[in-house]
């Protein structure tokens, strides 16, 4: 499950491209283990669309559940529908730069962990075609300095069909022993559908991996085989790291 327990005791906003970045620090007393610091952070989170389109406003979240232990979930939804006189497009993009300070005490050594889960829906035009795509991977990395040291990532995907592809993807845990100090945490992740030339209102390609945030547009769920299903609040593409001494 993607959920995140935490409930956020600290929150730091960062506007961009008309959204909001939701972060945390972490709360309570602190850990006698391994420890994660959140440092500074960039991020952004924007919907691009062209001709008959809808974005769902994206999101990033970052949090922690417990001192040594980082969530951060990208959620965003994209459609595009046919018009008769142009081409139409809609993409969500999510990148972030998260610097994170390794605490531990002296001489110890940590193991991290960092694994990637990806949960959403792809759903095609009824007359095909329509195509629905990771326009940027699902991808992670933390490196100390410039050297990675741990990397996760997800397949690339395109689904031009005329039904509903549902994506679950988990990735390997990767994992490394480093000594306490500065990190950074990259990830990324972007999905686009477009849609060429048709008539207006008949076709729309769907890429799910959020929920919808407020009403959609009427032609957005028009004809659409996928409204019956559930729209998981678990949506999206989680990033999980993880600190632990090693004994």
């Amino acid at each position: 499950m993607f959920r995140i327990l935490a409930v956020l005791s600290a929150l730091a906003g960062l506007t961009v491209a008309g959204w909001t970045v939701a972060a945390q620090e972490p709360a309570g007393p602190k850990a006698d283990g391994a420890r994660l610091v959140l440092g500074h952070r960039a991020a952004t989170a924007q919907g691009r669309r062209t001709g008959l389109a809808h974005t769902s406003a994206p999101l990033i979240d970052v949090a922690q559940p417990r001192p040594d232990t980082l969530v951060v979930t990208m959620t965003g939804l994209a459609a595009a529908g046919g018009l008769p006189c142009e081409d139409s497009a809609a993409e969500v993009a999510f990148d972030l730069a998260q610097g994170v300070t390794v605490v531990a005490p002296p001489g110890a050594r940590v193991r991290l962990a960092l694994e990637g889960q990806l949960a959403g829906l792809f759903r095609g035009s009824r007359d095909g075609p329509g195509a629905a795509t990771f326009s940027v991977p699902a991808e992670a990395t933390v490196a100390g300095g410039p050297a990675a040291v741990l990397h996760v990532a997800l397949p690339c995907r395109t689904y031009s069909g005329k039904d509903v592809l549902l994506v679950s993807d988990r990735s390997p845990v990767s994992e490394a022993v480093v000594g306490p100090g500065e990190y950074e945490l990259t990830q990324r992740f972007a999905v686009r559908c477009s849609h060429p030339k048709r008539c207006f209102h008949k076709n729309v390609v769907t890429a799910a991996f959020g929920p919808e945030a407020g009403k959609p547009p009427e032609w957005s769920t028009l004809l659409d085989p996928t409204r019956d299903i559930p729209k998981s609040r678990d949506f999206g593409f989680r990033v999980v790291l993880r600190a632990e001494l090693v004994k």
